[in-house]
């Protein structure tokens, strides 16, 4: 079962545009891997977007 992590920055946007981020994760891996869209599990996280953007630093360091 593929397991995505989305990691948004803390207040910068709505349930609305989460669930679009969602549907559309959804969609590409469903065209991707050929999956059953129930067998896909998303994770949303918030954080601040200083810690955000250090881990995507650290992440292309590497």
């Amino acid at each position: 079962m593929p397991i995505v992590k989305i990691s948004l920055a803390e207040n910068t946007v709505t349930q609305e545009q989460k669930d679009k981020v969602e549907a559309g994760v959804r969609k590409l891996l469903i065209g991707i891997m050929h999956k059953d869209p129930k067998r896909i599990y998303l994770s949303f996280e918030e954080a601040p977007r200083a810690e955000l953007e250090a881990r995507i630093q650290e992440n292309d360091t590497k």
